[in-house]
């Protein structure tokens, strides 16, 4: 997914499992919060992206993956 973002780096910070879903949180840094959630768009596993909370540059974002995605 970051292919078209170079430098960036990604460091997960935890995965929620829910009932039906697993939720990762992860930082991102090198990279605007636009451009992370444009190359989400992407990504048919990817339901909904977000911004939970950003340092300076750093970004930390929650992605919620489809169920049918994780199981095939």
């Amino acid at each position: 997914m970051f292919e078209n973002l170079p430098g960036v780096t990604v460091e997960l910070e935890r995965l929620i499992p829910h009932e039906t879903l697993i939720i990762p949180y992860f930082w991102v840094r090198g990279a605007e919060t636009e451009d992370i959630e444009a190359a989400f768009e992407e990504h048919a596993g990817v339901s909904n992206i977000r911004l939970v909370d950003s340092i300076e540059d750093e970004y930390l974002m929650r992605a919620e993956w489809e169920q049918e995605y994780l199981a095939s």
